[in-house]
């Protein structure tokens, strides 16, 4: 109800319709056949369940199209027209415009047609290969960092979103099964604020960029440290410089469940999930493993 209307859902009549009803001053609804509009009229309204009215703007979701429309409102008349609407998976990662352009109100004639949005990367099955996502903004710049698997082209990329559209800033072809990835800001000593980006991997090795604004990209600052706070080396290294014993059970300090022996085989601990976090204005960084040996 909002502007003397009263908007009601159906998903049954005409496979999904929208009916306008008005109020009058008694509290009695009239309603309005010339402003109705159904699924054969509008795109998107195949089986609408819901709809949530606005000032100027009407939103519905139906559960056959699988989509949310919007449709403009004239708060004077009543009278709905269309204006857009995204189905269920159309604005996958993968479909996301690569192309330089302005934006463009056509993802219904792109829908309908079967030409999606460029894709991201390139031609890259992003969509199947897409291991973690993160964005944040660094310098005020909104960036959007994309890890994939193999099959993608890059194992990560440093978008911008600017102009209402993906612009490439850098990606690491050095860089390989990229599991997670995350975004810190620390400020050193002096005062001065760097960005950094973890990239965790499933190989063991997972590096730490810092951006330096005058280049416009990371750089390589260091690796995660695979030593506990107090130095002592965590398998498989701890055995290489015999401070524990691969034929023997590894506890680690604050885990009750042991590491079992791994004997001469050479596991790699690949990293899964990071988080990072402040407490006390300290900026910590919480590192998942998973340990290969283990089940």
């Amino acid at each position: 109800r909002s502007g003397g209307y009263l908007y009601a859902a159906s998903s049954l009549a005409e496979g999904g319709m929208i009916n306008v009803f008005r109020i009058l001053d008694d509290g009695r609804l009239v309603e309005m056949p010339n402003l109705r509009i159904d699924s054969r009229m509008s795109i998107g309204l195949r089986g609408v369940r819901a709809l949530h009215v606005g000032d100027a703007v009407l939103l519905a979701a139906s559960f056959l199209d699988k989509s949310v429309t919007a449709f403009n409102r004239n708060i004077s008349s009543g009278q709905l027209t269309y204006l857009d609407h995204t189905v269920n998976g159309e604005r996958l990662i993968h479909r996301f415009p690569e192309l330089e352009a302005e934006s463009q109100n056509q993802s219904s004639s792109w829908w309908f047609q079967g030409d999606f949005p460029s894709k991201i990367g390139g031609k890259a099955p992003w969509s199947s290969s897409v291991t973690a996502i993160e964005h944040g903004y660094v310098h005020g710049r909104l960036f959007f960092v994309v890890a994939a698997g193999e099959q993608a082209q890059a194992s990560a990329v440093v978008y911008e979103w600017r102009d209402d559209n993906f612009w490439t800033v850098q990606d690491f072809p050095q860089e390989s099964d990229v599991s997670d990835v995350e975004m810190l800001y620390q400020e050193d000593l002096d005062g001065v604020g760097w960005y950094f980006l973890v990239m965790g991997s499933l190989n063991g090795d997972s590096n730490v960029y810092r951006y330096n604004p005058r280049h416009n990209k990371y750089f390589l600052f260091n690796q995660l440290p695979t030593e506990l706070p107090d130095g002592t080396r965590v398998p498989p290294d701890c055995a290489d410089v015999d401070e524990c014993d691969s034929s023997i059970p590894f506890t680690m300090p604050g885990l009750t469940e042991a590491i079992p022996p791994w004997g001469d085989a050479r596991p790699v601990p690949s990293v899964r999930r990071l988080k990072s976090f402040v407490i006390q204005d300290l900026l910590y960084l919480a590192v998942a493993y998973w340990w290969p040996v283990t089940d």
